[in-house]
């Protein structure tokens, strides 16, 4: 069944395969290893962060297959992604970096929802929640030191990764 507004993919898919989950742990411990030698102690600025991230959920969901989980945030985190490391790599003088950020979100959702009217697991409730988050972090980044943190997004995926960890220990000791 595709995943549409009316039809989500469920957030936790008990029953995805231990060999799945692996290989996504190994995605995410990578991106984490990313992040922590490019952005926190590496040359590479901050605003790479978001990109990083889409980049690392990407991998993860393709390593998972169509049907192995994670496609809703890689769309959205690696279309944000891109607006924020253009805007933040060109700094564009003549237009409004708001006005760029809306217009990523929008972009990035209608790409998201046309791609899951195709067919491909993506739900649109949980792609417009993901652009909501990076548009509360964002929002609050001024306010809330973790947000403008690379170690911080260094912890976020390894705890992803140690939920896929223990998601597999649980289906291993079921079998």
């Amino acid at each position: 069944m595709a995943a549409t507004a009316s039809a989500p993919v469920r957030a936790v898919d008990a029953g995805k395969p231990v060999d799945v989950r692996v290989r996504q742990i190994i995605c995410f411990l990578a991106g984490a290893l990313a992040m922590e030698l490019l952005v926190d102690q590496g040359e590479v600025r901050f605003y790479w962060t978001p990109l990083i991230l889409g980049v690392t959920y990407l991998a993860a969901a393709i390593v998972g297959g169509r049907d192995g989980g994670h496609w809703s945030g890689a769309t959205a985190l690696t279309g944000w992604g891109l607006v924020v490391a253009y805007a933040g790599y060109e700094r564009p003088q003549d237009i409004d970096i708001s006005g760029l950020y809306i217009l990523g979100i929008g972009v990035t959702f209608a790409v998201g929802a046309a791609v899951a009217a195709r067919g491909w697991p993506i739900s649109t409730v949980s792609l417009g929640i993901t652009l909501g988050i990076v548009g509360g972090i964002l929002a609050f980044s001024g306010k809330v030191d973790q947000f403008v943190d690379g170690r911080w997004y260094v912890y976020l995926l390894a705890a992803v990764a140690a939920a896929n960890a223990l998601a597999a220990a649980m289906a291993l000791r079921r079998t």
